[in-house]
């Protein structure tokens, strides 16, 4: 019964309808395998290495004095993922030697952004996005 036909017979609208069935339940959705060759990963077949995230690496920005730079480079670096060749001039252009080495970078950005050099200069996590809404 959905939710309206609960409704209509609780305001007495609707005769309450009995649903028994002889049937056995139907069976159980047989469980969906995880196929490890999926072609929507964000790597493109490079793992990532979760030790090197570990350790900070700012590559070629500035986080405390020019934090633009990072997020408009980010902007374009997340746009032009797919396409190899332009992420590898990106990637250059911002001294970045790898998909890994990027989220290194990030990485390090996150942890940055909880410092405090960076709550001093964006007490909120809302002054940090409406920065990075400003760069990009």
């Amino acid at each position: 019964m959905g939710l309206l036909d609960t409704i209509l017979t609780a305001l007495g609208l609707k005769k309450a309808q009995e649903t028994f069935s002889d049937a056995p339940p139907p069976p159980a959705a047989a469980p969906v395998s995880d196929d490890d060759d999926d072609d929507d990963d964000d790597d493109d077949g490079e793992g990532r290495d979760y030790d090197l995230e570990a350790r900070d690496d700012a590559a070629s920005f500035d986080f405390d004095g020019d934090i633009e730079r990072y997020f408009a480079a980010k902007f374009r670096i997340e746009q032009n993922w797919e396409d190899e060749d332009r992420r590898a001039s990106l990637f250059a252009e911002h001294g970045i030697r790898n998909p890994q080495h990027w989220h290194q970078v990030e990485a390090t950005f996150g942890r940055w952004s909880q410092s405090p050099a960076a709550r001093a200069k964006y007490p909120t996590p809302g002054d940090l996005s409406q920065a990075q809404m400003n760069a990009t």
